[in-house]
């Protein structure tokens, strides 16, 4: 499964990047749902909203270590299988 997502994200990079752009300033949150083949661009605060305690606590490191090292946070839903899986990817194509 671990697998898959990543499959997936290396399909949708250029997209991730391009919607990550237009929100640049902001640094959303991106998130992709697997079923649907769908990217949304979430604000921070208001993502974490979603999220358990313990989640929160993960992203907000995870969040940190991204601005400080110019990558994006990206949420990968397979909610056919009901999982959560976060990553974070550079914003420029190595």
């Amino acid at each position: 499964m671990e697998d898959l997502r990543a499959e997936q994200l290396e399909e949708h990079h250029n997209d991730i990047r391009t919607l990550f752009k237009q929100f640049k300033p902001e640094r959303r949150i991106i998130f992709y749902d697997i079923e649907e083949g769908k990217l949304f661009a979430f604000e921070v605060e208001q993502f974490k909203k979603t999220l358990n305690e313990h989640s929160r606590r993960i992203l907000k490191t995870q969040y940190k270590n991204a601005i400080e090292n110019n990558q994006i946070v990206v949420f990968v839903a397979d909610t056919l299988n009901k999982t959560l899986k976060s990553f974070s990817i550079d914003e420029k194509k190595p």
